[in-house]
């Protein structure tokens, strides 16, 4: 038997249910992105989001501990009329999880989910709502 190589071209593979080997027939076909580009793509391919994520409760509980704690958020910058400016240089008070976990500090120009205006609000924040943060500490 006669071996031929067959050079692939970049971003092909065989499409091997519409080649035949044994006659000399070899037919190429666009390789798939394996990534989704959007969550669209999610549903084509039959990944249902929430199944796929949200496959235990704890995983629900942290989404759902995670939108309160965004809410509760909103609210305590609203009160403190703060919205925060990543492009300037004052401070923003933060809450973050971490290998030594739940913990607070301050930065001036890294974007955080769990930012304030001040460490007082922040404070008050992380110990009104450690029950939630606990909950939610792999999303934040």
């Amino acid at each position: 038997m006669k071996q031929i190589k067959i050079d692939i071209p970049k971003g092909y593979e065989i499409d091997i249910h519409e080649s035949n080997i044994s006659e000399g027939h070899v037919k190429f076909r666009k390789c798939k992105d394996k990534y989704p580009k959007s969550v669209d793509d999610l549903y084509k391919i039959g990944t249902v989001i929430f199944d796929s994520y949200a496959s235990t409760k704890e995983r629900v509980l942290a989404i759902d501990a995670f939108l309160d704690l965004l809410m509760l958020r909103d609210e305590y910058n609203r009160i403190d009329n703060f919205v925060p400016d990543w492009t300037d240089e004052d401070f923003k008070y933060q809450i973050f999880y971490g290998s030594y976990g739940i913990a607070k500090g301050h930065i001036r120009s890294l974007s955080c989910v769990l930012s304030f205006k001040t460490a007082t609000t922040r404070d008050l924040f992380m110990n009104r709502h450690i029950d939630l943060l606990e909950k939610a500490k792999d999303l934040i």
